[in-house]
Order: structure tokens, then sequence, then C-alpha cells
């Protein structure tokens, strides 16, 4: 069977689904709902690839993302459901790299959710007035980019966690936001309280 080349993955889930009408809120929660379950599998299986090179903290921070990606989804999915429409998602067996391979894909997937995903989505939903969808969007946009620099940090300082072992992460379950340092009372950015923030390692 033949691989598709490791860097088409970032953006497989963007396409999983067909082209939709660029003034449709609904059919972009669709689409954003695809995109962040095919993360969540990719980071799943990065985080397995981390764990059996030694990468223990990369391992934990895939994890962690993954988590986060599913709370996005979570919430898209709710929205879907106002329309009285089932959330459906395509999900594309992730092709898996080098932990420095991954980590590296890993950054500009996100990066590409950001641009090619999240702002154009936040405009529709602005035009049509779909306040919930705008906040969701926005929020998940900002998570994202959370996430964009935690894995460019990662890159940065990869060599040094050669033979590292788990890192404690929280996730607010409702926009995503991913940090090793627990907010005293409440998410900075959906406002979520931190007492139902996920433990992830």
């Amino acid at each position: 069977m033949k691989k598709v080349p490791i860097i088409l993955v970032a953006i497989a889930a963007l396409v999983a689904l067909p082209l939709f009408a660029a003034n449709d809120t609904l059919l972009n929660l669709q689409k954003a709902y695809n995109a962040e379950m095919n993360s969540r599998a990719q980071y799943l299986a990065f985080a397995q690839k981390a764990d059996d090179e030694n990468f223990g903290a990369v391992g934990s921070l895939f994890r962690a993302v993954a988590v986060a990606e599913e709370s996005q989804a979570n919430t898209h999915a709710k929205l879907i459901k106002t329309f009285n429409v089932a959330p459906k998602a395509t999900i594309i067996t992730p092709v898996v790299g080098t932990t420095e391979e991954n980590v590296a894909l890993a950054f500009k997937n996100e990066q590409a959710e950001i641009d090619t995903m999240y702002a154009p989505f936040i405009k529709t939903a602005k035009a049509e007035k779909r306040m919930e969808s705008l906040q969701s969007f926005r929020r998940a946009e900002k998570a994202e980019g959370e996430h964009a620099t935690l894995f460019s940090a990662t890159i940065a300082n990869l060599e040094t966690l050669k033979g590292s072992g788990p890192v404690t992460y929280y996730v607010c379950p409702v926009c995503g936001e991913v940090t090793q340092t627990i907010p005293a009372a409440h998410c900075r950015d959906c406002g979520k309280h931190t007492a139902d923030y996920l433990t992830v390692k």
C-alpha cells in the first residue's frame, strides 16, 4: 500500500469533506468538527511514537493537545446539533514519522487550522450573525495558536527532551486551552471553571 507523504496529513482533515458554501456556518462547523477529530487521531498516534522513541515529555504534549482537539470538536458538535443535524467526521489513518517529523508537522497543522480554516469561518459566522458559532471559532482559533506555540517550543528544545519523562498538562474541556500551570479559578480564554479542567500526562 502506497503511503501518503507525511506533510500531506496536515491538510488531509481540511479536504476530507466536500467544499462548502462560503456563507454556510453549519457546514463550516461540520468541517471544523471533522478537522479536529482527525487532529485528535493524528496526535494520539504521534504520542505513541514519541513514547516509543523515549521522548516522554513530547508524548505528554501530543496527548494533551489531542484532548484539546477533542474538546473543541465537542463544542462544535453541540452547535451542529442545534441545527438538528448530527456531527460527522471521516477519520483518516495517520501517517506517523519520527518524533522530529511529527512535531514539525503538528506545528504546521495548527497554523493551517488558524489560517485556512478558522480565519474564514470567523468571517462567515460574523456575516451571518451566528454569534455562538463565532465565539466557538474564535476560541478555537486562539487555542490553536497556543498549541502552535507549544509545538514550536518543543521543536526548539527537542534534543534536550530525549529521555524525558511524562509531563502533566491541564486542558480546558470547552475551548481546548493547554497549560502546565492551571489558572487560579477560570479559563483565561472561555471562563470555564478550572475545577473542570482535564489532567493529561
